[in-house]
């Protein structure tokens, strides 16, 4: 088994959150931490698939991965979006929430709409919600990006932001990129080709997908 820092999201999320990782989302944790043996310090997967039930907990596992990123890191830039740009905004106060309760003045947060960001002043680290288009995205070298509820896009949509969000990563070691979801319908294509090349990578021990379901 490869070294992982998935213990350490759940202890972050129990101490600066006040929440608890279920079981499934500590596994998920625990996988997406692991380290590489190949690049040491840098993470085995760069990019991260979740599909599980409405109401099962994925955004709030989302939120604990970003949480725990940014205490972690010095200087880590990550944004997160949804299937809107409103949405988006909403999962992000939902986490400068969780952690404004307990941060005893360590965070700084910009509510202004368009220019909404969290940031952790220990480490200077910042998160910010985008909306979902390929041009939200300006160019800036990230360690991480999140996108929520991917059965809402459709293969161009999905395929844009993906290509967005790539060069981000280019000159930056440790980024990865998370894609989480509900099942959609026979219509979300891009969320469906995710399913079928995160199974195909389950049989590829050199794959960099992590891939739940």
């Amino acid at each position: 088994a490869l070294p992982t820092l998935g213990p350490v999201v759940g202890k972050v999320s129990e101490l600066v959150r006040g929440k608890k990782l279920m079981p499934w989302q500590q596994q998920v944790a625990n996988v997406a931490c692991e380290l590489s043996r190949e690049n040491p310090g840098e993470y085995r997967y760069d990019t991260v698939i979740i599909t599980v039930p409405r109401q099962a907990g994925k955004s709030d596992l989302l939120g604990a991965l970003h949480t725990y990123r940014m205490l972690a890191y010095k200087g880590h830039k990550a944004v997160m979006t949804a299937q809107t740009g409103k949405d988006a905004g909403k999962r992000w106060l939902g986490i400068v929430n969780d952690i404004d309760a307990s941060a005893g003045g360590r965070v700084k947060v910009n509510r202004g709409k368009g220019y909404e960001m969290l940031e952790w002043t220990p480490t200077r680290s910042t998160l910010a919600p985008f909306a979902p288009t390929s041009d939200a995205i300006h160019g800036d070298a990230l360690n991480m990006a999140s996108i929520d509820e991917a059965w809402a896009f459709t293969q161009v949509q999905g395929s844009d932001l993906q290509t967005a969000i790539k060069p981000t990563f280019l000159t930056v070691p440790n980024s990865q990129l998370l894609i989480a979801s509900t099942r959609g319908t026979a219509n979300s294509h891009w969320l469906n080709n995710l399913i079928e090349l995160g199974r195909a990578s389950l049989n590829d021990p050199k794959s960099r997908i992590a891939f739940f379901e």
